[in-house]
């Protein structure tokens, strides 16, 4: 009960002792357009304002919950001998109830080409995100209405293949795209 008279007390002086400030100063804040000594003293307002410090967590974007990661999957390298010959390498991945079917083109170059779609009883789920890394490089795509998605011109290297939907997050890892020698 305390605490309630506390920041009852805290937000009849912040009004009777300073104006909080205009909606567009706020919303300048707290998109961090404000400078110098305006960003201090709206930082310094907001700091002690209940009510102004509201409205900021209302304007927020919500924090996106993580998706749990319900499989972390280790593929066989993908390797090709001849440049640009070959046939397309497929790949099966299930993970609860999502399938995701990677297929390997065979190099046009030096670069390679994945294709991949993320299935669900039986039918493709349409805007799930897949993304390629590999170091810093990190190459992103959303299914289409099949669940299809296809990463073009990828160097050669070592790549993590998430493909994530709303409910499940699946990794497919040490994705090995290499020209045999």
């Amino acid at each position: 009960m305390n605490q309630r008279r506390g920041l009852e007390h805290l937000a009849m002086s912040s009004l009777t002792e300073e104006k909080c400030p205009e909606a567009e100063q706020l919303a300048a804040y707290a998109l961090g357009l404000l400078e110098g000594i305006e960003q201090l003293q709206v930082a310094a307002h907001v700091r002690d304002c209940p009510i102004c410090l509201h409205d900021l967590a209302l304007c927020r974007p919500p924090v996106s919950r993580r998706r749990p990661v319900l499989a972390i999957l280790m593929p066989l390298p993908f390797a090709e001998g001849r440049r640009g010959a070959g046939p397309e390498q497929i790949r099966r991945y299930i993970a609860a109830d999502l399938t995701v079917d990677v297929t390997i083109a065979p190099p046009d170059g030096d670069y390679w080409r994945v294709t991949g779609q993320a299935i669900r009883g039986g039918t493709g789920v349409s805007e799930c995100i897949a993304t390629m890394r590999s170091g810093r490089r990190r190459y992103e795509q959303i299914s289409d209405g099949h669940g299809f998605f296809t990463f073009e011109a990828l160097p050669s290297g070592r790549y993590t293949l998430a493909v994530a939907d709303q409910h499940i997050h699946v990794q497919i890892r040490e994705l090995l795209l290499k020209h045999e020698e």
